[in-house]
């Protein structure tokens, strides 16, 4: 990311919109509708009233009354995001608007005004209190719907990787994340809808439990230190696991999902001799890609992606597919390698 670190990219992400959208929309102004739950209300210039959900790492937003670019369905998180839905600009664009426009948002105490918006302490989801509906919640969404092998999806459920949410995360799946694998401290948690019904009170349908600390812990499974796989979300992460434990390599790896961008740090790969790549098939995937492959230097990254036409493992595994990393030869190296910050060299 020319003439941008990691660092900085996500310290533009976390600026809060309440800075935000007076300098990207002049004439916006905040609205006397009571949200509830500590959301508030902005409506632009153009009419488009826009509920903001403030946290410490990337206020989520969403639109109410928009239908073009945006639906009012869909929730999104983080600055950059925001500037290029409103702007309809890339996102570098977004990342260089943001980084002209941060003396006029009065940037110059950026830690305390961080941590007036909401605290960092970790909010931990609470469990649902019935063992037999919780698994059969999660045994509905993972097996169910997802795909995932039934004996996969219960020994994950055993051992404390996944579980259902209560009170404010209420038909929510929660994914731990942990420092340094299975047994370690909770850094934070993956949340993911698992209801027929649309997330009330405009929650998405997949984000992160306030609090969480992205880049110091990760939704982990496996055990070796010899390969480490980095997924962008705990789905495609199970998806591969079960696909490495059919093809009988599961004791050779490990695999870490990033939660997009927001869990990618250096030492994320610390302790691992390979790392293999697996984002989605899309222009973020490839970003992410990208950005771990230059992160890494001198030492060579694996990068695969789904087979076309489909955007993520989950979604090639429910159609047929099973040895979705190829596995054989990624052992062989005969997959997609992305040396020294160089393209794609062969596939």
């Amino acid at each position: 990311m020319v003439g941008h670190s990691q660092d900085s990219v996500e310290r533009l992400r976390r600026i809060p919109l309440a800075d935000v959208i007076p300098a990207i929309c002049p004439g916006a102004y905040r609205s006397r509708e009571r949200q509830g739950l500590g959301r508030v209300r902005w409506v632009l210039p153009d009419g488009t009233k826009v509920n903001v959900f403030p946290l410490a790492d990337g206020d989520l937003f969403r639109f109410m009354n928009r239908s073009n670019d945006m639906p009012a369905s869909v929730s999104k998180k983080g600055a950059i995001n925001f500037v290029m839905a409103v702007r309809q600009t890339s996102f570098m664009g977004a990342v260089r608007l943001l980084d002209r426009l941060r003396p006029v948002m009065d940037m110059s105490r950026p830690d305390q005004r961080l941590t007036n918006v909401r605290p960092t302490i970790l909010r931990h989801p609470e469990r649902r209190d019935d063992p037999e509906g919780e698994w059969t919640q999660v045994r509905d969404y993972l097996v169910g719907e997802r795909r995932l092998p039934d004996l996969v999806v219960a020994d994950l459920y055993r051992r404390g990787h996944v579980y259902v949410g209560a009170g404010f995360y209420q038909g929510y799946l929660v994914f731990p994340h942990r420092a340094d694998g299975p047994q370690s401290r909770v850094t934070g948690y993956s949340l993911r809808w698992a209801q027929a019904d649309a997330p009330p009170d405009g929650k998405p349908t997949k984000w992160v439990a306030s609090g969480s600390r992205l880049k110091d812990g990760w939704f982990h499974l496996g055990h070796s230190r010899q390969t480490l796989i980095i997924t962008e979300s705990p789905i495609d992460a199970i998806t591969l696991w079960a696909s490495a434990i059919e093809e009988g390599v599961a004791h050779r790896l490990s695999i870490r999902s990033s939660s997009g961008a927001g869990g990618l740090s250096e030492r994320m790969w610390a302790g691992f001799e390979a790392v293999v790549a697996a984002f989605d098939n899309d222009a973020a995937g490839r970003r992410y890609a990208e950005w771990v492959t230059e992160h890494r230097g001198e030492h060579e990254t694996t990068c695969v992606r789904p087979p076309n036409p489909y955007k993520d493992w989950n979604a090639a595994w429910q159609a047929g597919l099973r040895e979705l990393l190829n596995t054989t030869r990624l052992w062989d190296r005969e997959v997609t390698v992305i040396r020294d910050g160089e393209r794609e060299v062969g596939r």
